[in-house]
């Protein structure tokens, strides 16, 4: 277990006990709803430890089960909230509060229901818009958590697991299985595991990148295996897959080549469940590219040379104005709405 996930189940388990103590206050509700909303993975460790006490036989109180059953196809939809926006939003008087926590802790009990109704078809696609997390507990008890703009296929049965993995960016929290190996297909790469987390970033229908959190993965490019051994060296095994293990990267370009897998921070590779965007010597044309995939407005530099800036940083991908702003203050830029596009000159 990775010492990011170590600490969220141990963040879930204080929750749980800190819950049910007859002393917890209001304000510690809140701060416990704060918590969920602060990333998906949040919500799917309380999940995951909720599914455990069921099966022992715990009880977790319910109210208007009609009403929350209507709402559960959204509650697994994070937006990007924005900040200014939750700063000013009212408090909830205790009447209020206390009608959404019954509903919070009747979504938690009712969850694996739900999700068993939907996610034993086969066929599922999973998609999240513009500016939305989504993260979905699967009838084997993976975890698959999606970041903004993304979109999959999965089915699992008795014999196997599999997902495709069409666009955008997902987090894998596979349980293990020998008996049925999870593989995910992204363009012309198979990844396969037992049970193990990693990241998958489609940048292009032939190019993405393999970040390893736990464990050990097993891809195999599917690419012509002579340019693969000359850009991979020894990387390639026999049977033409390479392997991967804890904080080990692989990038596949669309030349149909690989980057000799390197070692990186996976913490900073997961960033986005947590909203931020972080930037290290990275150019201005790859920071827009980020920030557009959070929002509907997009941005574009006209600038040849300023587009080739080189920027360092931690930004809020929701909104603009954080980059717009170190930009203006920085590099005296001009910014110019025109349509949807916010267009970044000199």
């Amino acid at each position: 277990m990775s010492k990011r996930k170590q600490m969220k189940s141990i963040e879930a388990s204080e929750w749980w006990v800190k819950l049910r103590d007859e002393d917890c206050t209001d304000r510690e509700r809140e701060m416990f709803v704060d918590w969920l909303r602060a990333a998906p993975e949040n919500v799917s460790e309380y999940l995951a430890l909720a599914n455990v006490w069921q099966d022992l036989g715990e009880v977790v109180p319910n109210t208007e089960i009609n009403e929350i059953l209507a709402e559960l196809s959204n509650d697994n939809v994070v937006p990007y909230p924005n900040l200014s926006e939750v700063a000013d939003r009212p408090k909830a008087s205790p009447k209020q509060w206390r009608q959404s926590w019954f509903a919070i802790a009747a979504t938690v009990a009712l969850f694996t229901v739900a999700t068993l109704l939907v996610l034993q078809q086969s066929g599922n696609t999973l998609e999240t818009a513009v500016g939305e997390q989504r993260t979905v507990v699967l009838e084997d008890g993976s975890v698959l958590t999606l970041n903004t703009r993304t979109r999959l296929q999965y089915e699992i049965s008795t014999l196997s697991r599999n997902v495709v993995l069409i666009e955008g960016e997902a987090l894998f929290d596979v349980a293990r299985d020998i008996n049925r190996p999870f593989i995910v297909t992204v363009g012309p790469t198979t990844v396969r595991v037992l049970g193990t987390s990693f990241n998958i970033y489609k940048t292009s229908d032939s190019e993405s990148t393999i970040t390893v959190l736990e464990g050990l993965v097993v891809v195999n490019p599917q690419s012509n295996t002579e340019l693969l051994l000359r850009s991979a060296g020894d990387l390639l095994a026999e049977t033409g897959d390479i392997k991967l293990t804890v904080g080990e990267q692989l990038h596949i370009s669309s030349e149909e080549t690989i980057v000799p897998k390197s070692a990186v921070s996976t913490d900073k590779t997961i960033e986005w469940t947590s909203r931020r965007l972080s930037f290290e010597n990275t150019v201005l044309k790859d920071v827009i590219f980020e920030f557009n995939r959070y929002n509907v407005k997009q941005l574009q530099v006209e600038d040849a040379e300023l587009a080739m800036l080189r920027l360092n940083g931690v930004f809020e991908p929701n909104g603009h104005e954080t980059l717009l702003d170190y930009l203006r203050k920085t590099e005296n830029v001009h910014i110019r709405d025109i349509g949807n596009r916010r267009v970044i000159s000199r």
